[in-house]
């Protein structure tokens, strides 16, 4: 039987509900994910002492930002010749199947990014991907009814995968922007760089 592609689920975590990521990364390492927690507590970290079984803890002691955090969760896990990096919020909530469905479509060796299908988690309505039209204006893009991965150009990062070969072509996250548009800004540069970005139907995440 084949090995299927070394996965890295980088979460970034602030001031962390110990319990529910210890939920969150069983899950993740039940899928085959090696979980690399990444916090941006300051001071000492409430996941210290208490990791849960088989993830990682890069305890950051100040809050240097979501862009930077992501990078040091990249880096790691580069380094640890990872095939695919997805990441997560520390309250992502995830449905059986989810982790499986995100990679189905990425090809290691291959450029590409996936995003799940967003839904609202009061409502259960579908929040939309952005799709730019041909004067780069934004619209809003639905997978509706389709099973097929969506073509769109900005995601969200929660719950989204690339190959690591995108990080060679697009670079990593921009730490300029500390917080606010940094995925948007990187799938940007992705797209710039002829990287695809693709909502997977079937990967469905509340949030």
């Amino acid at each position: 039987m084949s090995q299927g592609p070394a996965i890295h689920a980088i979460v970034v975590c602030y001031h962390p509900d110990v319990a529910a990521v210890g939920r969150m990364a069983s899950a993740l390492a039940g899928a085959g994910a090696r979980v690399v927690l990444v916090d941006n507590t300051p001071g000492p970290s409430p996941l210290q002492g208490r990791e849960p079984p088989g993830a990682e803890l890069l305890a950051l002691g100040r809050n240097t930002g979501i862009a930077h955090a992501q990078n040091v969760g990249i880096r790691h896990a580069l380094s640890a010749g990872t095939d695919i990096v997805v990441f997560f919020d520390q309250d992502s909530q995830l449905e059986p199947g989810f982790l499986r469905a995100l990679v189905a479509p990425l090809v290691p060796g291959r450029p590409g990014v996936t995003g799940p299908r967003l839904l609202d988690e009061a409502s259960g309505a579908e929040l939309p991907a952005q799709r730019l039209t041909p004067r780069g204006l934004p619209r809003p893009a639905y997978c509706g009814d389709r099973t097929a991965p969506l073509d769109v150009d900005v995601i969200i990062a929660s719950g989204s995968a690339a190959t690591r070969e995108v990080f060679a072509l697009a670079g990593l996250m921009d730490e300029a922007l500390f917080i606010d548009s940094v995925d948007t800004e990187w799938c940007l540069r992705c797209r710039a760089h002829g990287v695809p970005v693709q909502v997977v139907p079937a990967a469905v995440l509340r949030h």
